[in-house]
């Protein structure tokens, strides 16, 4: 997973106010590469991935003004206590939204691996499907990312072999060394919280 780094919180305050330029050098020199590598790991290209960047600074500034010590009372909010996860799930949203008004723009897609919660779907000529299926690959993924880090590497194996790239139970049980009954388990209980990650990112999508 991508690292996301803990600012320290003179910078959080500092960069509300948006004219202080030096403050937000730092916090550009700090977060922009992090924010870019962690859009290029989910399969951006370079142009996407910088417009995600920017995306995420102007959602940040637009944050960032309402902590700052001269707003008044009524509209003054406090910066959030966890700031890296809270960026994080920022950049989440805003790569969601990239890629999805891309696809909504290529209309059906190209796309030869779909990856879903419960199997892979017949092709179908209806646009709108096809589109749904690319932003559920995209949200798996992030999904993916989110939880891969809580199970064992074999258990992830298992996982992702059967259930994503298509190898047989067969096959997977003899290189593991685990009984199809353990399979079917581990495919079970990581297919049903990659169901809860993807809707938590759905809720804060919505949120933000």
């Amino acid at each position: 997973m991508t690292p996301w780094p803990t600012p320290h919180p003179l910078l959080i305050s500092e960069i509300g106010d948006l004219a202080n330029h030096t403050a937000w050098q730092r916090f550009d020199a700090l977060y922009r590469p992090v924010i870019y590598r962690f859009a290029r790991r989910h399969g951006l290209d370079h142009h996407a991935a910088d417009e995600v960047v920017s995306d995420v600074i102007r959602r940040v500034a637009r944050a960032a003004s309402r902590w700052h010590r001269h707003c008044d009372d009524a509209s003054r909010e406090k910066p959030p206590e966890r700031f890296a996860a809270w960026l994080n799930r920022v950049s989440r949203n805003s790569l969601v939204n990239v890629v999805c008004r891309d696809l909504n723009h290529r209309g059906i897609g190209g796309t030869t691996h779909q990856m879903t919660l419960e199997s892979r779907p017949a092709a179908t000529e209806d646009s709108r499907h096809d589109w749904e299926n690319d932003r559920q690959r995209v949200l798996i993924r992030l999904a993916a990312d989110a939880i891969r880090d809580d199970y064992d590497h074999a258990s992830w194996d298992a996982f992702w072999a059967t259930h994503v790239e298509g190898e047989s139970i067969d096959s997977v049980t003899q290189r593991l060394g685990k009984s199809r009954g353990a399979i079917y388990a581990i495919r079970s209980r990581i297919v049903r919280r990659l169901r809860e990650q993807v809707q938590q990112i759905e809720a804060e999508e919505d949120r933000s």
